[in-house]
């Protein structure tokens, strides 16, 4: 089958006029050679990593499938690690909406001097156009109604989206002992609906584990949403 698109994380290809099969590679995305999931450099390889992404995938869009919040999500293709998804167009060359509960990651490096890591930050939805040769520069609102990437009305929806998407998910995390710190959130248009787009995994959330301290990848995160051990 002839390849859509190679990603960092992932293949993209053409399923039909409306649907497209994202399979998960093993790839693992940092800074500066350190795996970060906000880093949009591939700083390694972790075997069976790309099949754990698959099925965060799966738990995260079957969690989101609530009244307010559309996604592309179709269903999940564990022999191929894909997961299958609706066809949308997306705003301008993408955009990111980052939802952060607390300060980490390049918001720590940004404004360190303004604030300490892990400090709350209310839900704070930040936009970053993607484009990993300019390292996905901030927009705002003004900037972004200038342009004519999205419309206004558009833009305060896929915000409210975001955060709704970042408490239900921090909501569902907390029964297992564990928080979300940030989360990015892709949108896509279809016929008029707003649609939460990409994926849903470690590649595009952090979580922390408080009884370990420290930030969970794609394995140790699945297995206790599964109720497995923390060991």
């Amino acid at each position: 089958m002839e390849k859509y698109f190679k990603g960092k994380t992932k293949i993209v290809y053409p399923e039909s006029k409306d649907k497209l099969r994202l399979e998960f590679r093993d790839t693992v995305l940092g800074q500066d050679g350190r795996p970060d999931s906000g880093g949009n450099q591939v700083v390694g390889y972790e075997k069976g990593k790309g099949r754990y992404a698959m099925q965060l995938c799966g738990y995260f869009f079957n969690l989101l499938d609530s009244p307010g919040v559309n996604t592309h999500y179709i269903d999940s293709l564990p022999e191929s690690k894909s997961i299958l998804v609706e066809r949308a167009d997306v705003f301008g060359q993408g955009l990111e909406f980052i939802c952060r509960r607390k300060a980490a990651g390049s918001f720590l490096r940004r404004y360190g001097d303004y604030i300490k890591e892990f400090q709350n930050l209310n839900y704070l939805v930040e936009i970053t156009i993607k484009d990993d040769k300019k390292g996905d520069p901030v927009i705002n609102d003004d900037t972004l109604e200038e342009l004519g990437i999205i419309s206004p009305e558009d833009l305060k929806r896929a915000k409210k989206i975001t955060e709704k998407v970042a408490g239900i998910i921090n909501g569902d995390l907390k029964k297992k002992g564990l928080e979300l710190i940030d989360i990015k959130v892709e949108f896509g248009k279809k016929k008029k609906k707003l649609m939460v787009i990409d994926t849903m995994n470690c590649d595009n959330m952090r979580v922390w584990d408080a009884e370990s301290e420290v930030f969970l990848g794609h394995k140790k995160l699945y297995k206790i949403l599964m109720g497995e051990s923390r060991t």
